[in-house]
């Protein structure tokens, strides 16, 4: 066993923060290719890896201890 969540609490509260709060407001509507654009570039910015992405189009990949 190497001690890692296997729960989606945290995804599914990810999601809601970072989508439906942002998408579900004043009746806009979303194409799903949009919401994945946005969703990743909100979830970019909160882990502190946008300026990377901006600059050299990758993503630290490592998972948080």
């Amino acid at each position: 066993m190497i001690g890692l969540r296997t729960s989606s609490n945290r995804v599914e509260k990810a999601n809601d923060l970072i989508v439906a709060k942002r998408q579900k407001h004043n009746g806009m509507s979303w194409s799903f290719k949009g919401s994945g654009a946005l969703a990743s570039i909100k979830c970019a910015h909160l882990n502190g890896e946008l300026s990377c992405w901006i600059r050299n189009r990758t993503i630290n990949e490592e998972l948080a201890a």
